[in-house]
Formats: C-alpha cells, structure tokens, sequence
C-alpha cells in the first residue's frame, strides 16, 4: 500500500485503501480481482488503440501476435 500512497493522490489512495480493506474484512475478494482485472484489461485496450493509431499515422506496419500486442500493452 506505500506503492499507492506515491503514486495516487491522497483521496484516490485512501479510496482504494477503504475498499481493499473493506474487501478483505467482508469477503467479497472475488468483487474486487474482477474489477482490478476488468480495469486492466480496459486499460490496455486503450493502449492498444494508441498503438495502433501511431502505427497508422507513421505508416508502420507491425507483425506481432495478439499476445504480444497485449503485452506491450501490460507494460
């Protein structure tokens, strides 16, 4: 949890924090892999839109599998 205390600002840490603990005490884990995991996945689908929007504006065309799309995408 000091990974989010640095890097969120400090409503949005201590939201997550509320909720993750709240999670934990009530044990609706599986509520919150789900979320996490559905917002991860939302997030990289973003950022492969951008991928493969600066590869069409630059006339670039990329070989990789889906997989390996999706990983750049992760990191």
């Amino acid at each position: 949890m000091s990974y989010v205390d640095r890097v969120l600002p400090r409503d949005a840490a201590s939201l997550l924090k509320t909720n993750a603990v709240g999670g934990r005490h009530r044990r609706q884990r599986g509520l919150l892999s789900i979320g996490v995991l559905a917002a991860v996945l939302g997030a990289s689908s973003g950022m492969l839109s951008i991928m493969r929007a600066l590869n069409a504006a630059y006339g670039i065309t990329d070989n990789r599998t889906w997989l390996r799309w999706r990983l750049i995408a992760l990191r």
